[in-house]
C-alpha cells in the first residue's frame, strides 16, 4: 500500500498561506533532504486551488531548469476536485472524492505526497488517510493568520524525527498515533 505523506511549509506560529511572502529559499542541506525525501514519490496529491497555482507556473519551466521543476513536471499528479474535468497539464488525473484517494493509496508501493492543498489536507486528516506529516518550520512569526487545520481536528501524533537545518529551518516528521489527543 502506498503511503500518503503531507509535506507542509509553515511559520513557527502555524501560518501556511502565501508562502512566497515569507518563505526563504532552502539552504543546500535542507534542499538535499527534500530531494532525498521526494525520491519515492509515485504521485503528487493536490487540491484544486494548489493545482491551479502549480499548473499556471510549472509547465512553462524548461526541463533541466532545476530539480524541483523536473520533479513537479515529471511526477504524475492526482487532483481531488468535484469541478475540474479536463486538466490541461499532461500527467494529471482527477479524483472526484476521498474514495478515489483511498483507491489510489491501495495501489502499489511508494508515496503519494500532498503539497499545499490545505482544504484537502484537512479532509485527508479527518478521514485518517495521512500516514506521515513532514512539517518544515521556517524561523518566521507572522501572527493573525488562519491556522493550518480548522477547529475540530483532534489527532495524536508520534514524533518520528526532528532535524534542524542551516538558517534555522526545522523538519518535524510525525505519524498519526491512532488515538485522539
Amino acid at each position: 500500500m502506498r503511503r500518503v505523506i503531507a509535506n507542509l511549509d509553515s511559520t513557527v506560529d502555524g501560518v501556511t498561506e502565501q508562502p512566497a511572502a515569507w518563505m526563504r529559499p532552502r539552504q543546500a542541506d535542507a534542499d538535499a533532504r527534500v530531494q532525498a525525501m521526494m525520491r519515492g514519490t509515485d504521485a503528487l496529491l493536490l487540491g484544486r486551488v494548489t493545482y491551479d497555482h502549480l499548473a499556471a507556473y510549472w509547465p512553462a519551466q524548461p526541463r533541466g531548469a532545476s530539480w524541483i521543476a523536473d520533479f513537479v513536471n515529471g511526477t504524475p499528479r492526482a487532483v481531488v476536485s468535484r469541478t475540474l474535468r479536463d486538466p490541461a497539464w499532461p500527467g494529471t488525473t482527477v479524483l472526484p472524492d476521498l474514495d478515489g484517494v483511498a483507491d489510489l493509496r491501495a495501489q502499489g508501493q511508494g508515496h503519494l505526497v500532498v503539497l499545499g492543498s490545505m482544504t484537502l489536507l484537512d479532509a485527508l486528516a479527518r478521514a485518517h488517510l495521512i500516514d506521515e506529516y513532514h512539517l518544515w518550520l521556517h524561523p518566521v512569526l507572522l501572527g493573525g493568520a488562519r491556522p493550518v487545520f480548522p477547529p475540530g481536528l483532534n489527532q495524536s501524533l508520534t514524533l518520528l524525527e526532528a532535524q534542524p537545518f542551516t538558517g534555522g529551518l526545522l523538519l518535524l516528521r510525525y505519524a498519526p498515533h491512532g488515538g485522539t489527543a
